[in-house]
């Protein structure tokens, strides 16, 4: 559809933990931007936001990018998938928690890069997110001080946020 010939080698980054997921978000978005399957069409469109989706593209390529199915029933999309989840999974994530994260939702058995790549950004910056979790946790417990197993205010107050979440 499109020559495309590429000399630029990329690496992809690499994320330690949720707190660094903006920079990482940015970063992986363009690693696969540059990033081709075997028939030059950036490996974007597997990760890709479609709330984000433009009116309007830059060349043919860019709309390819943004118009190709997410459907399992394209030999490509399976293949191109499984090559972002392997990716993804075995040089990005450093850490168990976020490898844990990224095989959720069934993203494991299916090899679901896509799915493994939302399931990420949930833990991150969604209604999942442990960062946002443990903010709402400190929040809540305030001044509260752990005294111990007991009866007291600070233990069903404790007890209580901890189930809530």
């Amino acid at each position: 559809v499109c020559s495309y010939e590429s000399s630029a080698t990329v690496t992809m980054p690499t994320l330690q933990h949720e707190g660094k997921f903006d920079e990482w978000h940015r970063l992986v978005e363009h690693y696969f931007r540059l990033k081709r399957n075997p028939e030059g069409v950036p490996l974007y469109y597997v990760i890709r936001d479609d709330d984000r989706r433009p009116t309007t593209f830059t060349s043919l390529m860019d709309e390819l990018m943004w118009k190709l199915p997410h459907s399992k029933h394209y030999a490509t999309f399976r293949r191109d998938n499984a090559d972002v989840y392997e990716m993804i999974g075995t040089e990005a994530l450093k850490s168990n928690n976020l490898r844990n994260w990224f095989k959720a939702d069934g993203a494991e058995p299916e090899r679901d890069g896509n799915k493994g790549f939302l399931s990420i950004r949930r833990c991150c910056v969604g209604t999942d997110s442990t960062i946002e979790k443990r903010s709402a946790l400190q929040a809540s417990l305030g001044e509260a001080r752990w005294t111990g197993y007991g009866s007291g205010r600070a233990s069903k107050d404790l007890v209580s946020t901890l189930f809530r979440l």
